[in-house]
């Protein structure tokens, strides 16, 4: 799979910044959300393994930062973020 187009890329950019800081207000802490930015250029690079795994990180990230989640549910999410992620590239 070739890399993404550069406006495709900086459009999934701008995306994952913007999910990161719709909940990093409430959810995150400074340093979480920071390592989600990272996380965010890293899944915009068009390297699919890298992406698969930036797309998990952030996935369990906000899974584990989900105050009030029951743990069945909580490991219902990562299970979901695994499985997610892992088909990615096609």
């Amino acid at each position: 799979m070739a890399p993404a187009s550069i406006p495709d890329r900086a459009q999934k950019l701008a995306l994952c910044h913007q999910a990161i800081a719709s909940v990093a207000e409430t959810t995150l802490t400074a340093a979480e959300t920071t390592a989600l930015d990272n996380l965010c250029d890293i899944a915009a690079s068009g390297d699919d393994a890298r992406v698969r795994a930036a797309e998990r990180e952030i996935c369990l990230t906000v899974v584990k930062e989900s105050s009030g989640l029951p743990a069945a549910a909580a490991a219902a999410e990562e299970q979901s973020c695994n499985q997610a992620t892992q088909g990615l590239s096609g």
